[in-house]
């Protein structure tokens, strides 16, 4: 039975980090599998894992910038709010710095590569999450290390009550122990903080906040103003009326 509830509490705390590793599944998706490289004056279709920085490249109007990278000539307009939380669409110009990820919204757009791979600003978010994920928050830590002492208490605890049912009726002694080892089972208290923070921050991240401490939950309890420095983290970019006074 003690096998048996540490598996399934095993399991819990596994189903939940792999629900929170399908955001950094799906930020990686964000990436074009393909970029159009100019080379020698010709635009020739390339693996967006083969460029390199140094590299030209033209993206055509609603597809992802596949790497970071600047602005060659003209401009451009960019959806960057699958990163940014900014709704509204920025217009780039020629030297500015283009995402990797985010959609070229205007014409096709001329950038040269400056990052790629594990370089690029996705790259660095997702490392962020993954680090997150498998930090234990400082509460988590705290449990580990009461949880040594709590084991000791509860065999100290069960060998009492089996002391004290074996002079009393011996025959329901061994059943009382076992129903007091496996109501105050130790691992309960190890896996429960864990399980309970990353399947907090897999539900953050279904909702568009993306939590890159695991302490940030615990001090987020304790916090009584929150000051936002821009309007796109608050509102979803398509305004509505909700009353008319004539």
């Amino acid at each position: 039975m003690f096998v048996f509830l540490l598996l399934l509490g095993r399991y819990v705390e596994m189903a939940a980090r792999h629900q929170a590793g399908s955001t950094s599944d799906a930020l990686l998706r964000l990436l074009p599998a393909s970029a159009l490289r100019i080379r020698d004056g010709r635009a020739e279709r390339v693996a967006a894992a083969d460029l390199v920085a140094g590299d030209e490249v033209v993206v055509p109007a609603g597809e992802a910038f596949p790497v970071d990278g600047v602005l060659l000539a003209g401009t451009a307009v960019a959806d960057e709010s699958l990163l940014t939380g900014e709704s509204a669409a920025i217009v780039k110009v020629a030297g500015d710095r283009l995402i990797g990820g985010s959609v070229n919204g205007g014409d096709p757009a001329r950038m040269r590569v400056t990052a790629v791979g594990h370089d690029t600003a996705l790259a660095g978010i997702v490392r962020l999450l993954e680090r997150a994920q498998t930090e234990r928050p400082a509460v988590a830590r705290l449990a580990d290390r009461w949880a040594s002492w709590f084991v000791v208490i509860v065999l100290l605890s069960a060998l009492a009550v089996a002391a004290t049912w074996f002079a009393l009726d011996p025959a329901r002694a061994f059943g009382i122990t076992l129903a007091v080892l496996v109501v105050s089972c130790p691992c309960a208290l190890s896996l429960a903080t864990p399980t309970a923070v990353t399947a907090a921050t897999a539900s953050l991240a279904r909702r568009g906040l993306l939590v890159t401490r695991a302490d940030a939950l615990e001090t987020l309890a304790r916090s009584d103003t929150v000051v936002f420095d821009k309007t796109g983290t608050l509102t979803v970019g398509r305004p509505a009326i909700q009353a008319v006074r004539t």
